[in-house]
């Protein structure tokens, strides 16, 4: 088979387009085109086709196979405590209600983009630095999910390059919550299982509006997501969020994301913060 891949007509990109979109929300404009064509090349020299006909043919008869599509489609770009100032005011406000948190409820947290689970995981270690760490009864639950199937297997696992963690990661935090690598996973670290029990991995797509999640959430991580949606979309993903978000609870965005907070009453707490107030 040549290994070169032919170009993407005007059709066949658009059809593209326009699957990632109505599956996941996601717009990509033409100005990506040659990431398209690299990505997908890759999918069409593993699956041995030599024309892009034969993967839409694949796409259209299979709907099992969108998620391959969506898989390599979508960018998942993350590290561990990422935008430091969210965890600074997540610490805040977790020492100011922790007494509250200890005779109510355990706290629920949703990451709603987990990407490669970094962001879960991140909170997880400050619930424990914060002596809230406990699982019988749990002390408090993070629900992680995403669309991409294949960074959520990564995020389950639990196991990263050693270089992934130790760039972000405190010697002490990882001595407490890292287990060296040997042998085949020499070279990484593994998330401890212990730290890990009060997270769950689950798959959902954000923009699916006609599923809901049976909890609510006092916090909820929505971060660097909102930047691959149209304005339309945006609110709609954004509405879904606010209706799974307790009174007084807390929605974080990315840093180089905003929303007019008036259409949900929300009140700015800090820097793409957001607490929900009725």
């Amino acid at each position: 088979m040549n290994n070169t891949v032919p170009k993407i007509d005007k059709e066949t990109y658009r059809y593209f387009q326009d699957l990632i979109f109505q599956t996941a929300g996601i717009r990509v404009d033409d100005s990506r085109y040659s990431m398209v064509c690299s990505r997908i090349g890759k999918v069409l020299r593993s699956h041995r086709m030599s024309h892009w006909h034969e993967y839409v043919d694949l796409l259209k008869s299979n709907p099992d196979k969108i998620n391959e599509f969506i898989n390599i489609m979508t960018t998942n770009k993350t590290h561990f405590f990422r935008e430091k100032k969210h965890f600074m005011l997540l610490k805040e406000m977790l020492i100011e209600k922790k007494q509250k948190i200890i005779n109510d409820n355990a706290p629920n947290f949703w990451v709603a983009a987990c990407s490669f689970g970094q962001e879960a995981y991140s909170i997880a270690m400050l619930l424990a630095d914060l002596g809230m760490h406990k699982t019988q009864p749990r002390s408090y639950r993070i629900l992680a999910t995403d669309i991409d199937t294949n960074a959520l297997s990564i995020a389950k696992n639990g196991i990263y390059e050693s270089e992934a963690v130790e760039n972000f990661i405190s010697p002490e935090q990882l001595k407490k919550f890292f287990f060296r690598g040997k042998n085949n996973h020499h070279g990484k670290y593994k998330f401890s299982d212990q730290y890990a029990e009060n997270i769950k991995f689950r798959h959902h797509n954000l923009c699916d509006f006609n599923s809901s999640l049976p909890l609510e959430f006092d916090f909820i991580f929505l971060r660097n997501v909102l930047i691959y949606f149209d304005s339309d979309t945006q609110y709609r993903v954004i509405t879904k969020m606010v209706n799974h978000l307790k009174v007084d609870g807390i929605m974080f965005l990315g840093h180089c994301e905003s929303i007019l907070t008036m259409k949900w009453d929300l009140e700015p707490v800090g820097p793409s913060a957001y607490r929900k107030q009725k």
